[in-house]
């Protein structure tokens, strides 16, 4: 069989196993791709050198980024610091709000709470200070979680957002270089998320919905209570000045893991220096590191054997010899355009396993790798913050108390449109 035969065979064998739910994907990743690079010829060592090459570089370039990043911010949310900062915002309105300031609000908590790049953390910091106003107005909650989602997307240009290290792996960028591709991205969702805030204000005046609601002092007494748990405001000043100096130091050349690994010491030293209140805490954030490790190890078996072998090279000189060359500059986009359409109803692991090859043919049209990737990083929010089968969207919806399936209805085609909307505005500025 030729290279681009086996090439196809690998793309395949990635798009089974995103559909084969029983099968892990991360162990998948590990030993598919293995076996098939000793059916092509290689030998043990050959491949095993092929992974190597590309999990040292992937662990340099932001896996270890992303494990203590991971550890820092899960250490920073057992604080409270997310809560706090919220919920300061959140005593400025004084319980008075129009459906306007409840949408503004939600916009500017949710960018607090990705602060975290933790989707399921954020819809934690939004809406249990925020339901109480829907319910009130009667706004309706799958827009809330719709205007939740672009404003998550638009905030998944941050370096240490598992999103960011995975595409970068996919992509075999350097991360902060797709970081630098992608900021331009995320201002092109201002005027996104502002058309959706009139939208959905239009659609609540039109539905006869309250546009205006004012909290009685229990309400918000109720609603700010946890700011007065013992131990989760002690130390918020000291906090907030830790996290000041890491996100300050990431631009000034020191290693963005140092970064976050003297972060988190400070930050279990500062708050949780009795072992028995740390020691389950640091377990569970440790399990969930270990779980991005893991997954690591697969995408750099995927994407080394792809790229060592051959096989993005030659599947791309056989697509560019297949496609017009006026459909090449735009081949990666044209896919990102129905992203939401596809991942309602199939795994946005799949874009993933295309990204090798879609960088391939973007880069025999001159695009850069880094500007390919970089138009998935946020945009694919679009279509897993809308998805039934994506488990973050669960979160959202219970909170919200909302049904998945008429959630999902809703926001498919309303994101649709957002998300072509951001692609062409990048589009007319140069960014994609």
């Amino acid at each position: 069989m030729s290279i681009v035969a086996w090439a196809f065979v690998m793309v395949l064998f990635m798009v089974v196993i995103v559909f084969l739910k029983d099968v892990p994907i991360q162990y998948a990743m590990m030993v598919g791709p293995f076996i098939i690079s000793l059916l092509m010829g290689n030998t043990i060592d050959q491949t095993l050198q092929f992974f190597l090459d590309q999990f040292n570089a992937t662990m340099k370039s932001a896996g270890l980024m992303i494990i203590f990043a991971m550890i820092y911010f899960g250490l920073l949310t057992e604080t409270g610091f997310f809560n706090k900062i919220g919920s300061t915002v959140f005593r400025l309105t004084k319980g008075k709000m129009s459906v306007w300031t409840v949408m503004i609000m939600t916009v500017i908590l949710t960018a607090i709470g990705m602060l975290t790049a933790t989707i399921g953390t954020t819809y934690l910091v939004v809406f249990p200070l925020m339901t109480v106003f829907y319910n009130r107005m009667n706004f309706d909650k799958k827009a809330a979680l719709i205007i939740v989602t672009c404003t998550c997307s638009a905030m998944c240009f941050l370096p240490w957002g598992i999103g960011m290290a995975f595409t970068a792996s996919y992509a075999n960028v350097e991360i902060m270089d797709l970081c630098a591709r992608t900021i331009p991205i995320s201002f092109a969702f201002l005027p996104v998320i502002f058309l959706e805030v009139l939208y959905f204000g239009w659609e609540h005046k039109k539905n006869g919905g309250l546009m205006k609601v004012e909290l009685s002092q229990e309400e918000m007494e109720g609603l700010l209570s946890k700011d007065s748990e013992e131990g989760k405001k002690d130390y918020f000043a000291v906090n907030l000045l830790v996290f000041v100096m890491c996100i300050s130091t990431l631009v000034s050349g020191v290693p963005s893991y140092l970064v976050f690994m003297f972060g988190a010491m400070i930050t279990l030293m500062l708050n949780f220096s009795d072992p028995k209140v740390s020691g389950p805490i640091v377990g569970r954030i440790s399990g969930q590191a270990m779980g991005i490790i893991i997954t690591l190890i697969g995408v750099s078996m995927y994407v080394g054997i792809f790229s060592g072998a051959g096989m993005v090279t030659a599947l791309g000189e056989f697509l560019v010899a297949l496609c017009p060359q006026f459909m090449l500059r735009y081949f990666h986009l044209l896919l990102l355009s129905v992203c939401v359409i596809v991942i309602r109803f199939i795994p946005f692991q799949f874009y993933n396993s295309c990204m090798p090859l879609l960088v391939s043919i973007g880069q025999s049209a001159g695009v850069p790798a880094e500007m390919v990737a970089a138009a998935y990083v946020n945009n694919l929010s679009f279509g897993t913050g809308s998805s039934p089968i994506n488990p973050s969207t669960y979160i959202g919806t219970s909170l919200l108390d909302i049904d998945m399936i008429e959630y999902s209805n809703k926001a498919v085609p309303i994101q649709t449109v957002a998300n072509i909307l951001v692609i062409l505005i990048c589009l007319v500025l140069g960014f994609m």
